[in-house]
């Protein structure tokens, strides 16, 4: 049912590499809303 790349987007959007908050991707927002 999920998109291919949905198994990356396990972290929490402000969980980069840098620790910084970041905007969610498009692909997240879709995610979350499923």
């Amino acid at each position: 049912m999920n998109p291919a790349g949905s198994g990356i987007l396990v972290r929490h959007p402000s969980d980069n590499d840098t620790g910084e908050p970041v905007q969610p991707t498009r692909e997240q927002i879709n995610n979350s809303s499923l």
